[in-house]
This record gives structure tokens, C-alpha cells and sequence, in this order.
């Protein structure tokens, strides 16, 4: 399974090479992404997995933003009660980031709690609300504000 690695690097290594150009393959990689590594217990392979998951957000979080109640219906398996709590949270960290860059984070925090699916965690969503609004200083009570409003 180490021939993985090479292949997550080189993916987020496009994404940074392509910005705009690669976003139309990222909903393929995602779901290749959740499936395939994330289901394998092999600690190093769903660190990387999650690495590469963690860098083509951040590279591509522009290109999403118009998107993200499609991304995060991708992405809510990751809190579900049948992955290690290590990734639910890693999950959560992930897309606390994409949380904070909303432009509507009223919406998109909505979309979260609508979507929630039987199997979701609630302490992960718990840890994602926490990360969204646990931010530098100032930072921290603007995007509460906004979260609450």
C-alpha cells in the first residue's frame, strides 16, 4: 500500500499546479479519497489521505466556496460513528476551515445540521463547530457572531 503515497502527493501537487483547471476533477478524487483509503486501517495511508484531503481544500477553497453544501455532502461521511474518532475529528478541523471561509456561514452551518445523517457523530460536529469559531483572537468573536447570527 505505499505506492499510495507517491499518488496523494502527486494529486495535491496538480491542484497546486492547476488551481481552477483541476476543480472540475475534485468531486472524482474526493469520493476516490473517502472510499479507498480512509477505509483501510493503516494509520500511515489515512494520514496521508487526510494530508492530501487538508491541501486540496486549502489550494482549491476558492473555487468550492460557491459550492459547499455539495462539498460537505462529500465530505459528512467522515463524521459518521463508523470511522476511528482520530479522523472524525481530523474531518472536523477540515471543514471548520471551509466553515470559517463561508461567505454565508448562517447557510452553510443550516446545511450542516440538516444534512445530518443517522450515523454522524455528534461530538465530531461539536469538535467542527468548536474549530470554526476557535480562530485568532478578534477573529474568534466575529465568526461566533456570525455562526450564531
Amino acid at each position: 500500500m505505499l505506492d499510495i503515497q507517491p499518488v496523494l502527493e502527486l494529486t495535491s501537487a496538480l491542484a497546486t499546479d492547476l488551481q481552477q483547471e483541476f476543480y472540475p476533477h475534485l468531486a472524482r478524487v474526493l469520493e476516490v479519497l473517502m472510499c479507498r483509503p480512509l477505509a483501510r486501517r493503516d494509520a500511515q495511508v489515512i494520514q496521508w489521505t487526510l494530508r492530501c484531503l487538508g491541501h486540496l481544500l486549502k489550494t482549491l477553497w476558492r473555487a468550492v466556496l460557491p459550492h459547499l453544501a455539495e462539498l460537505y455532502t462529500q465530505l459528512q461521511q467522515l463524521f459518521s460513528t463508523t470511522r476511528p474518532d482520530f479522523i472524525r475529528h481530523l474531518g472536523a478541523e477540515t471543514v471548520a476551515f471551509l466553515l470559517r471561509k463561508a461567505p454565508d456561514k448562517a447557510a452553510f452551518l443550516d446545511h450542516i445540521l440538516q444534512s445530518r445523517a443517522p450515523d454522524t457523530d455528534p461530538q465530531a460536529l461539536a469538535k467542527l463547530f468548536f474549530e470554526a469559531i476557535n480562530t485568532v483572537r478578534s477573529e474568534e468573536r466575529r465568526v461566533g457572531k456570525e455562526c450564531r447570527s
